[in-house]
């Protein structure tokens, strides 16, 4: 959230302090309307207050940011709606079953508990990622995820054509002595190469050459 880079932006010290105070005035509101005493409004609380504290964390932030917006959408509609149904239970109202509205915030209570513990690990699986699965699963994305020996010659082709590369080459020659006598000096090079690729893999490779003569 742009609003809370300031607040980032303080020691963590005063970001402590925001925090508390913020979780007093959530304490103070829920005592003048007289429901500081339910453990729901507690819990409903805390889990505002911990919301609170995952943005005032820069790696926090940076975690959630990275996240994908289907990720992100799942865990805060689940959040915002325990968070509304704890505070609709510790309100007290329609809490008897008999009444229609008891009964209907009873299913939906259940519903929103059900899918909080169950329905939103299944969620958050079921997202597909492309970009994070192998180069062969997004290359076959390209084919709708046809299978044979066609498309496995096709794969291979563009797999050779993603292949790694040397990004950087760097040479270093290295005096190691002087000869007095023949007036010559003997040179040792070494060699690092960074290679990367677009299939997703990189590495660096450093190879170390000595030259048994003087040069």
């Amino acid at each position: 959230m742009k609003i809370l880079r300031p607040v980032r932006a303080l020691p963590w010290a005063s970001r402590a302090l925001i925090l508390a105070g913020f979780f007093a005035l959530l304490l103070f509101v829920a005592w003048m309307v007289r429901r500081a005493n339910e453990p729901a409004a507690v819990v409903g609380i805390l889990i505002i207050s911990g919301i609170a504290a995952l943005y005032m964390s820069k790696r926090a932030t940076r975690t959630l940011e990275t996240l994908d917006w289907r990720f992100r959408t799942i865990l805060f509609t689940t959040i915002a709606s325990l968070v509304i149904t704890l505070f609709i239970y510790a309100a007290g109202i329609w809490r008897d079953v008999a009444t229609f509205s008891g009964a209907a915030f009873a299913a939906w209570f259940s519903g929103v508990l059900f899918f909080a513990f169950v329905g939103a690990v299944v969620a958050a699986v079921s997202v597909i990622q492309p970009e994070q699965e192998s180069f062969d699963s997004r290359a076959r994305i390209l084919f709708r995820r046809q299978y044979g020996p066609h498309i496995d010659y096709i794969v291979t082709k563009l797999k050779s054509v993603f292949e790694q590369y040397a990004q950087e080459t760097n040479t270093k020659f290295i005096i190691d002595r002087y000869h007095d006598g023949e007036r010559k000096y003997r040179v040792r090079t070494q060699d690092e190469t960074a290679s990367h690729s677009m299939t997703g893999s990189a590495g660096q490779f450093p190879q170390t050459l000595n030259l048994s003569e003087p040069a």
